[in-house]
């Protein structure tokens, strides 16, 4: 293929980057030649990407080519080692032995190729990882750890949080625990009362709280060990003052309060109190949806599928109000104007033309209308608006300007704003140190903007009307953009 755009031309090759969504602006060289290389090998950059990205590579997460082409080489390497030599890759991560570790190849090539992406992973895409499998990242926030010590200790909770749908199949309630290392003491507590016995295992409930001794004689041994385990994952799990309270409503839920029906009467005429239902949460399609509604996707950036461009499109002034008032200004001030020099001459210039006369009649002055003052002012208002104001509205309907772009491109590393067809300004991205997100509730003064600030101090304002968005949309819109560019986000919220 690269052979093939090697013999296009110039022209064809920009219509085919724009065909595969290929940023072509911005190249370094003015000859000819050397931007057709150039866009060639954008061209085979993007298609390289596109296949890594099916395999299953997130290209856009891990910033850049470089890095992908750093995890395909160590993925290649990995397929090639024995389950041995996979092994020792794995202990080599130091996950404590509790987690378990996967015994067939395939499995264990699949941890050890998500540890790949971690490893050159920005930071913020690993704690993005941690909170999609709901692994607590807390303890780290107040910890003055190097990046090269927090990449570690991150990676070393994502593998931990590869493995709770092991433990969560074991009987651990393991989101629902404090931290990591309460989970580890679960696991292995966990482990411990499956190899014990029956007289044991009471006897261990007999440690927690004093139970009655008729208590229990009705229930199966398995279904003690499932509230002895949930009974030990509390321990772990809960704050001290909470501890009791739960250990007791777990023992008395199995042996003291057997579950009756809603209907159902206990012994002495009693009602049976029913339990609350479950708490509804709001399913994943139902949050999306809410998400599109309070931030439609139209509003955001425009973002390529390959997440290495991101796009503000000026639409320009050719809009349906200004085409509608376009039409209609100029010939409301042409209406003024015939009626002022009607008034100047003392007769409607309507008549002077049967075909006028016929038709616009309705611009003849009326008695009460003199040339001083309203004549006058009418063939001044006429006038401007006609002659003036008119052909610079169709002017800006029919060339659109205003229209253009402002692009953030990660393959070259700059920032573009083209407008009316011209380049208006060009910044690495390497140069910004931060995006701001403005918002004050004042309706007339109240500032409400997302920026760029560079290295030094420069304030860049990038967004067209940024007034039109709602504050939803705007923070969306902030954080989007700081998370694409890797810079600190600075909220104003007055």
């Amino acid at each position: 293929m690269a052979l093939v755009w090697e013999a296009l031309t110039l022209q064809e090759i920009r219509r085919e980057c724009q065909s595969r969504d290929v940023c072509f602006t911005g190249l370094r060289s003015r000859n000819e030649a050397e931007q057709r290389q150039e866009l060639t090998e954008r061209l085979f950059t993007s298609v390289c990407h596109s296949a890594w990205e099916t395999q299953g590579i997130p290209v856009k997460r891990l910033g850049g080519g470089q890095a992908a082409a750093k995890v395909v080489e160590r993925i290649a390497r990995l397929s090639e080692l024995t389950l041995e030599d996979l092994r020792v890759e794995f202990q080599a991560l130091k996950i404590p032995a509790e987690a378990g570790e996967p015994a067939k190849k395939r499995e264990l090539l699949k941890v050890l190729e998500k540890v790949a992406m971690w490893q050159e992973m920005p930071l913020k895409e690993l704690q993005k990882d941690c909170r999609e499998m709901e692994v607590s990242t807390s303890s780290l926030s107040g910890v003055r750890l190097s990046d090269a010590e927090q990449r570690k200790e991150l990676i070393q909770r994502c593998c931990l949080g590869l493995f709770l749908l092991n433990w969560a199949s074991q009987g651990v309630p393991v989101k629902r625990l404090e931290c990591m290392q309460a989970a580890l003491q679960v696991v292995k507590r966990v482990q411990a009362l499956d190899a014990m016995s029956e007289a044991v295992l009471r006897s261990e409930y007999a440690k927690l709280v004093p139970l009655p001794s008729e208590a229990g004689k009705e229930r199966t041994m398995k279904e003690v060990l499932q509230r002895l385990k949930e009974a030990k994952c509390s321990f772990w799990g809960m704050p001290g003052w909470l501890l009791l309270g739960a250990i007791t409503w777990q023992i008395g839920k199995t042996f003291v309060a057997p579950p009756v029906a809603p209907n159902q009467q206990v012994r002495g005429g009693r009602p049976a109190l029913q339990a609350e239902p479950p708490q509804q949460r709001i399913s994943p399609t139902d949050r999306q949806t809410l998400a599109n509604l309070l931030a439609p996707p139209d509003q955001l950036f425009e973002e390529t599928e390959d997440g290495m461009i991101l796009r503000e499109k000026y639409p320009g002034g050719r809009q349906p109000t200004s085409v509608f008032w376009a039409i209609v200004q100029p010939l409301v001030s042409l209406g003024f104007l015939v009626v002022g020099l009607s008034a100047y001459f003392g007769e409607p210039i309507v008549d002077w033309n049967p075909l006028t006369a016929e038709y616009l009649g309705f611009l003849r002055p009326s008695d009460g209308i003199n040339f001083l003052p309203q004549g006058a002012f009418m063939c001044f208002y006429g006038f401007f608006g006609f002659f003036i104001f008119g052909p610079i509205q169709w002017y800006i309907n029919i060339f659109n300007i205003g229209q253009g772009v402002c692009e953030f491109n990660k393959n070259d590393g700059m920032m573009y704003i083209v407008r009316n067809n011209e380049m208006i300004r060009e910044v690495p991205l390497e140069d910004f140190q931060a995006v701001k997100f403005e918002w004050t509730n004042l309706a007339v003064l109240g500032a409400r903007d997302v920026y760029l600030i560079t290295q030094e101090g420069q304030e860049i304002h990038f967004m067209d009307d940024p007034e039109v968005y709602s504050k939803f949309v705007l923070e969306k819109r902030a954080a989007r953009l700081s998370e694409f560019l890797n810079v600190e986000l600075i909220v104003d919220d007055a």
